[in-house]
């Protein structure tokens, strides 16, 4: 199991998370920078305005990418490592709101490739960032698009 404290990066500003474990909802507060400190892969999977439903447009790519994760994580580089899914909002609900959809949306991804790729469930945790993490200003719907994403990381 990894501490949650393990995704905590030096950094400028805390922000608040939630995760589920063991069926719970947990809240955290983690410090983070500007620069992500682990490796990780934001391939635009996005999703609609106020959903955690996987766009078909998504499957080619978390069919590779979990063919790739099972593999790294049995055989490869991320053996003995954990993949952590952050799912992240744009800024248009209040915090609570916004925390359990990204939420949401990191489960969904999780549950893809659990159910899809093989992948223990042991090996992937869910996180969600709410709008605390934008890409872009949430200025524009074309920005707000690109802020309604999972990130796909590597731990420790």
């Amino acid at each position: 199991s990894i501490d949650f404290d393990d995704l905590e990066i030096k950094g400028a500003r805390s922000i608040k998370v939630i995760e589920k474990e063991h069926g719970k909802i947990l809240e955290k507060t983690v410090t983070i920078s500007d620069y992500q400190t682990f490796q990780g892969v934001n391939h635009r999977i996005e999703f609609d305005v106020n959903s955690y439903s996987v766009r078909p447009d998504s499957y080619p790519f978390l069919d590779k990418i979990g063919w790739e994760i099972k593999k790294a994580l049995t055989f490869g580089e991320l053996k003995g490592k954990h993949i952590v899914i952050i799912g992240h909002t744009d800024s248009d609900e209040n915090e609570t709101k916004n925390l359990n959809l990204s939420l949401d949306r990191a489960l969904s991804i999780r549950s893809y490739l659990t159910s899809n790729s093989s992948i223990p469930s042991a090996q992937i945790r869910a996180i969600g960032y709410g709008d605390s993490v934008p890409l872009v200003p949430n200025t524009s719907n074309a920005n707000k698009q690109l802020n309604r994403r999972v990130e796909i990381v590597t731990m420790p």
